[in-house]
Formats: structure tokens, C-alpha cells, sequence
């Protein structure tokens, strides 16, 4: 069973319990109904909410591998920069910091590092739905090779990301906005 297959399992069941919840609840009201009948409703609540849990989150999981899969191809088929060039482009930005992001949307879209400029619109080269993905698993690829912690407020989408060059100047805010922290951490 795939990781996929497991999470979409997994929330339809989160769901399910909370409609399972709910519909007990809601059986209360009906005065005439036996104890039996009243846990048949939140029964057939949770199994209704399971399953359309379970259908939406399949049909997502698709079209999220399907637009992956066009980018992957798109970004294959074309002509890539070197690392030197790539780099140019970032003269005031540490250059780890600037190939560990290329480096983490390549493994993303599992393609290779030359693949991926600078000038890449999260929205339209990655497709929007993916154009999230991209940047949560850059801020965190880039945060766990440096053996940080993100905090959870950084996940927020910033609509000022809109291709890998400003969402590297987006790492680099989170990076600054974490040393900060933990230099003023430290001082107190």
C-alpha cells in the first residue's frame, strides 16, 4: 500500500470518526428511536462521510500526480543552465543557500539540478496546485539540510513567491528570521 494510499486511508477515517460523533449526537433527537437505531444512523454517517472523504482525497492525490508528472516532463525536455550561471544570478545571496533550493525543487520534481532556473513561475511553469507543494518542500529540504526547525507560521503562503528566484529570497528571510531568533533566545 502506497504512502499516498495510506494518508488518503487516514484522513477519510479522521472524518469518519467525526461524523461518527456527530451523527450520534444528532440521533438523540430522535425521540422514537431505539438505542440500535440511533448508533445504525451514525454508523451510516460515517460510513458515507469515509467513503466521499476517501474519493476526494483519491481524485486529488491524481491530479496532483498528474500535474507533477507534466512539470517533471516539461522541465526534462528542456534545455538546463549550468550551476555557474544559475549562481550569477543570485550575487547577494549565499551561494549554499541558492543550490540548496534548486537542489531541493530538482528532487521535488525529480529531475535534473540543471533543469531548474531561476525565472521558474511557481503558478505557471508549476502548475498553481503545485506551486504550494513546491515551496513547502523547499522550506523544509532547506531547513532540515541545515538542521533546523521551521516554525509552522513560515508554511504560510506568501504571495510574493511566485518563482525560485524570490523564493529564495524567501529562504534566506526565513533563515535570517530564525538565526534572529536564536540569537535572541540565547541572549535572554
Amino acid at each position: 500500500m502506497s504512502n499516498d494510499t495510506v494518508s488518503q486511508l487516514g484522513c477519510a477515517t479522521l472524518i469518519a470518526v467525526v461524523a461518527f460523533v456527530v451523527g450520534g449526537i444528532g440521533s438523540f433527537f430522535f425521540d422514537d428511536a431505539t438505542l440500535a437505531e440511533r448508533g445504525l444512523v451514525a454508523i451510516g454517517i460515517a460510513a458515507a462521510a469515509f467513503i466521499a472523504a476517501w474519493l476526494l482525497a483519491r481524485d486529488d492525490s491524481a491530479q496532483q500526480n498528474a500535474a507533477r508528472e507534466s512539470v517533471r516532463q516539461m522541465l526534462a525536455d528542456r534545455q538546463g543552465i549550468s550551476d555557474d550561471e544559475y549562481a550569477a544570478q543570485f550575487p547577494d545571496t549565499e551561494l549554499a543557500l541558492v543550490m540548496q533550493v534548486r537542489n531541493a525543487v530538482a528532487e521535488f520534481f525529480d529531475v535534473e539540478v540543471a533543469k531548474i532556473l531561476s525565472t521558474d513561475d511557481l503558478r505557471r511553469d508549476y502548475q498553481y496546485a503545485l506551486g504550494w507543494g513546491v515551496e513547502v518542500a523547499v522550506i523544509e529540504s532547506v531547513c532540515a539540510e541545515r538542521g533546523l526547525q521551521v516554525p509552522p507560521f513560515y508554511l504560510i503562503r506568501d504571495s510574493e513567491v511566485t518563482n525560485v528566484a524570490t523564493l529564495t529570497e524567501k529562504m534566506k528571510r526565513i533563515l535570517d528570521d530564525i538565526a534572529s531568533s536564536s540569537e535572541q533566545g540565547g541572549a535572554a
